[in-house]
């Protein structure tokens, strides 16, 4: 007899307590016809590259993190800010707000948002803001301080900034949607080339009591109208849009977590376009010899078909093709030569396991509708707990150094860090290369009047006739134009001396054009002065 247990395990997913949804299954989202799928509990690795969280955990500012929770009481959300020391600073804002957020015991991924009415009211919403802010500007200024310059970042400065702002978000061409929600604050660039920040990663925090689809569908209405602002600025045809992502820290009650959105650009191109266009690695595949008409030139070693004599097909070998030039192979003791030579060192090897996490995270998104997405999730750091908040610290300077690297696919960064991009006004086109070499290549050098031309010379020669010492040739319009250089530039002014012509332009305005750009005043003799 077999016994049926309560217990929740996968081996037996048709027991009575096993719920029908498994953990790992998305949270899908619908929004104007575009379908998200949101991934809970993501380890960091999938939101943020391996060496920019190791970068993170050698960096002084995550080990300070470590020595925080010294001054803290043992019950929790109590801090003794009169132990805090004088000359260090740092966390000591973010826990003054940390106290006024509302005390939410459920997280946000577990439903939280559906339960908080009561807290929502007894708490300042606000403050959640304040959190997010002050952490991620203690971060920032640590980063500055003591982090090596030499470690070959960008000059690209991110900063946070408590905005608020509404996003408009587009679906399609020309449909714009005006309905997305507010955010409390940002990540943004400096005020350098706009009047207002330019957003890079928005604020987000649990302001009411609603169910958890639509929360979602907030959180990804703002995921959508950052991509507008990223999307808009590349210098791309609207059909061949790069892949994008977008980041957005969320803030519930004491709890901070990252989100990720990944937009493969032939999704993004395809729903600019409102044509469904193929993969990339569509694009690249070849036409099979069976699909092109008539006999395919590449099918080699089909034997030749002759209807004269059919017994010459049959008896076909290939040995009876035309001689081919020999490519030239090295040997086997040569391969083993260099197999034993081949040396792999451990920069190499970390760059093929770099792209090849890039490209993990690029093909994690199996779904082929081109209106779906995927929102990657992290775990809700409680930052009132010591390991979630060095975790919290963690991930968050990773994303610094992710963003300030150039390696971030967000457009208004790749435009900033001034990427190469495969079409746009940066690209050169054959035509455009072939203009520049023709108009770049140096002329011989003009030989001055007063010399013999010897070209000539050799001409006349081989005609019979010879050339007379004192004859010389008439010089061109260039040589011309260069003696009248040399003569300007005579102290003598009565060497030269040419009345203007009533067409050509005046002797003042020829002095003027022959001086340098940045010459602003001509000349004045002495004793006079300038006007």
């Amino acid at each position: 007899m077999v016994l049926l247990t309560k217990n929740k395990d996968r081996a037996y997913p048709f027991s009575l307590d096993f719920s029908s949804r498994e953990e790992d299954e998305p949270r899908e989202v619908n929004v104007k016809d575009i379908k998200a799928q949101f991934f809970f509990e993501q380890p960091e690795e999938k939101l943020i590259p391996t060496r920019f969280l190791e970068m993170a955990e050698a960096s002084s500012e995550w080990i300070c993190a470590h020595v925080l929770h010294n001054f803290m009481h043992e019950d929790k959300d109590k801090v003794d800010f009169w132990k805090w020391p004088i000359f260090d600073l740092r966390w000591r804002e973010t826990f003054r707000s940390l106290i006024e957020v509302p005390k939410l015991k459920l997280g946000a991924w577990e439903g939280g948002v559906e339960q908080c009415f009561l807290a929502l009211a007894e708490g300042n919403r606000d403050a959640q803001a304040d959190v997010l802010y002050h952490l991620m500007e203690d971060i920032w200024v640590g980063m500055t301080l003591n982090d090596d310059p030499s470690q070959g970042m960008c000059s690209l400065e991110l900063k946070p900034r408590l905005f608020e702002s509404t996003f408009s978000y587009l679906t399609g061409y020309r449909e714009k949607h005006r309905d997305g929600p507010q955010t409390e604050g940002m990540m943004s660039t400096s005020y350098t080339d706009a009047k207002s920040p330019t957003p890079i990663a928005p604020f987000c925090i649990t302001n009411y009591e609603e169910p958890m689809d639509t929360a979602l569908s907030d959180r990804f209405k703002v995921i959508l109208g950052q991509l507008s602002k990223h999307a808009r600025i590349l210098p791309v045809p609207g059909d061949r849009i790069p892949d994008q992502e977008v980041f957005v820290l969320g803030q519930h009650g004491s709890k901070v977590h990252l989100m990720r959105a990944f937009f493969p650009g032939w999704k993004l191109s395809s729903i600019w376009c409102g044509r469904e266009l193929r993969r990339p690695a569509a694009r690249n595949e070849t036409p099979s010899p069976s699909s092109s008409r008539g006999s395919s030139p590449s099918n080699k070693s089909s034997p030749p078909q002759s209807s004269s004599s059919p017994a010459a097909s049959s008896t076909w070998k290939p040995e009876d093709e035309p001689a081919k030039p020999e490519a030239i192979h090295p040997s086997k003791a040569q391969r083993a030569a260099s197999k034993l030579k081949r040396f792999y060192s451990a920069s190499n090897i970390r760059r093929v396991l770099q792209r090849f996490e890039a490209t993990k995270r690029k093909v994690d998104d199996s779904e082929f509708n081109i209106r779906s997405f995927r929102v990657d999730c992290t775990h809700e750091y409680d930052l009132w707990k010591k390991e979630d908040f060095t975790a919290a610290v963690r991930v968050l300077l990773a994303l610094y150094y992710y963003l300030q690297s150039g390696d971030a696919r967000c457009g208004i960064l790749m435009v900033k860090n001034r990427e190469k991009f495969d079409f746009g006004p940066e690209s050169s086109s054959p035509d455009r290369d072939t203009v520049d070499e023709t108009k770049t290549e140096k002329s011989p050098p003009d030989k001055d009047a007063n010399e013999p031309n010897h070209k000539d010379a050799a001409s006349c020669d081989d005609k019979g006739s010879k050339e007379q010492p004192g004859v010389k040739t008439p010089p061109s319009g260039l040589s011309e134009e260069l003696e009248m250089l040399r003569l300007k530039a005579s102290k003598s002014p009565s060497a030269f001396e040419k009345r203007p012509e009533a067409n050509s332009p005046s002797q003042d305005d020829s002095e003027q054009s022959a001086c340098p750009w940045f010459t602003t005043l001509k000349r004045s003799p002495r004793g006079s002065k300038r006007t």
